[in-house]
């Protein structure tokens, strides 16, 4: 009885083992009959560029060099190029070859944004007229090195600005950026309900470099070192001097759905540094966000940052623009912020051309005030924003805040959200 039994055993254990090699066999052979047909990715064309020089493209999708053409590379492959911020129309497809062997060549078709720009602007702030210009290039030499010369003159005040950025595209194409500014001004400091607590004149000069790095696809880091000095005109006052190391590591993933772009980031950054007078300063920053879109013409937003200063002159201290924050006075100045956004855009008037959108959002935000207390602020926002398609152009925003503790509507203007 027991030996036809265990024949019987090892005849289905055989069987078994035949199945199993059968499945996996079959399923090497679909892989590779995928892979046959569609190939893997041999090299790239590329139509329509004008400033952008085909070497910095072919640096930025290498890494798709020997990838299979299927649907979900070549979308990558788009998104790639998008996130760039150079081109108003990406087509990407492949060309049909005819032998595998040669592997697949993916054209793809460009049609550049307007990216070198000369912008002239004017305004009434305070009682007085404030006007200026820039020359921006957001293209430089052909890939995507952004340069910027720019001033602006008021009745008081001045400033003078320059920045060179060279990007990273991977790990062995570090990036650099240098940067410069030199202002005379009065920087005024208000109380929370907006009344002016002092003034202070003085000429301010900024300068930072720094050494960016992308260690992935979605994660990128810098340092750099950087001066602050401040020249007061009441000579009764010390001139203040300081200098910092800063160092940068983000994460970011971002799509785009033909509509608006999706995007999740966080950031952590901070200002290590000491002044001539031998004290210790610091500044460490958290911020995350999320764009969402809800609908291909709603979008969710969601931020939040907190910010944190160590024995910092309260002339350097951040104010609300440092934690994405419309509640409170512009010139209120504090060395602690938390601060958290939650709203929603609707993309309104689509063209060509831009994209005109409406935004509701409500915010908190909770402050260390001059006497060593705590405030929150809270309340709700509403406005608009304007995204041009053909000029390579951040986004320029406009809302109207209220401020409910303080019973005070308070202005904002922004530039540069993702589209």
């Amino acid at each position: 009885m027991l030996k036809p039994l265990l024949k019987a055993c090892r005849w289905s254990m055989k069987k078994m083992m035949i199945m199993v090699f059968a499945i996996v066999l079959f399923s090497e052979m679909v892989f590779a009959a995928r892979n046959l047909r569609q190939g893997a990715i041999s090299g790239f064309e590329f139509e329509g560029l004008k400033r952008t020089k085909e070497t910095y493209l072919l640096k930025v999708l290498q890494k798709y060099i020997g990838a299979s053409c299927d649907d979900e590379t070549i979308a990558a492959i788009e998104n790639e190029l998008r996130e760039q911020g150079l081109f108003s129309s990406i087509t990407v497809q492949e060309i049909p070859s005819e032998s595998n062997a040669d592997g697949a060549t993916v054209k793809i078709v460009l049609k550049e944004k307007i990216s070198f720009l000369v912008l002239p602007f004017g305004a009434f702030s305070n009682g007085g007229l404030m006007g200026g210009a820039a020359m921006l290039d957001q293209n430089a030499f052909g890939e995507k090195d952004t340069f910027l010369l720019g001033g602006m003159i008021a009745k008081d005040s001045y400033t003078v600005l320059s920045s060179f950025r060279k990007p990273s595209v991977d790990m062995t194409h570090p990036g650099f950026s240098i940067s410069g500014t030199y202002s005379k001004q009065k920087t005024e400091i208000d109380t929370l309900e907006g009344d002016e607590l002092s003034k202070l004149e003085q000429h301010e000069v900024y300068a930072e470099a720094s050494l960016t790095e992308k260690f992935s696809t979605h994660f990128s880091g810098s340092v750099g070192i950087n001066y602050t000095g401040n020249y007061f005109v009441d000579k009764s006052l010390d001139n203040i001097h300081i200098i910092a190391f800063h160092p940068t590591l983000k994460y970011e993933v971002s799509d785009w759905n033909g509509v608006f772009t999706s995007e999740k980031t966080f950031e952590v950054s901070g200002n290590i540094g000491c002044t001539t007078d031998g004290d210790f300063v610091t500044t460490q920053k958290i911020h995350a966000s999320i764009q969402q879109p809800v609908i291909s013409r709603l979008r969710l937003l969601i931020e939040a940052c907190l910010s944190n200063q160590y024995n910092m002159p309260i002339i350097d201290q951040q104010t609300r623009s440092s934690v994405s924050n419309n509640l409170l006075p512009s010139n209120f100045h504090s060395p602690k912020m938390l601060s958290s956004n939650f709203g929603l855009e609707l993309a309104t008037v689509q063209t060509k051309f831009a994209m005109l959108s409406v935004f509701g959002v409500y915010q908190v935000v909770i402050v260390k005030d001059y006497d060593e207390t705590t405030d929150m602020s809270y309340g709700p926002g509403a406005g608009i924003r304007l995204y041009l398609s053909t000029i390579n152009l951040p986004a320029v925003g406009m809302g109207l805040y209220y401020n409910i503790p303080h019973e005070a509507f308070e202005f904002g203007v922004s530039m540069g959200v993702s589209f």
